[in-house]
């Protein structure tokens, strides 16, 4: 599955297709934290999060409900860290504030599906 995933995001970042990207990064993600890789999964839901300004935005999927769940379990820290080493950039105060928001009340399945 994810060479499938990466050959896609190949496409998609050759045609400037963001939403795909998004999309592609939020399975990524996903893929990642199924194989116990938080690490590697909170690389690809920031790739995700960080192509629009916008938290969350409707394009990128489960991402944005994906990196709250990894900011509760890795820490507030870990995201800044990450966040600064994969965009360049400190970690945007709105997605500060929508990670450490708890889960919206429409939100009982633990994801977000916008």
């Amino acid at each position: 599955a994810e060479d499938w995933y990466r050959q896609s995001l190949t496409i998609s970042e050759d045609l400037g297709n963001r939403p795909h990207m998004a999309l592609t990064y939020a399975q990524l993600g996903q893929h990642a934290e199924a194989m116990d890789d938080t690490a590697q999964a909170l690389i690809w839901v920031i790739k995700c999060v960080a192509l629009f300004d916008e938290i969350p935005h409707p394009r990128t999927g489960t991402g944005p409900t994906r990196l709250r769940r990894l900011t509760q379990s890795l820490g507030i820290e870990a995201v800044e860290s990450a966040w600064q080493r994969e965009t360049g950039n400190p970690l945007p105060d709105a997605v500060r504030a929508y990670v450490l928001a708890g889960p919206d009340d429409t939100d009982t399945t633990g994801t977000h599906t916008d």
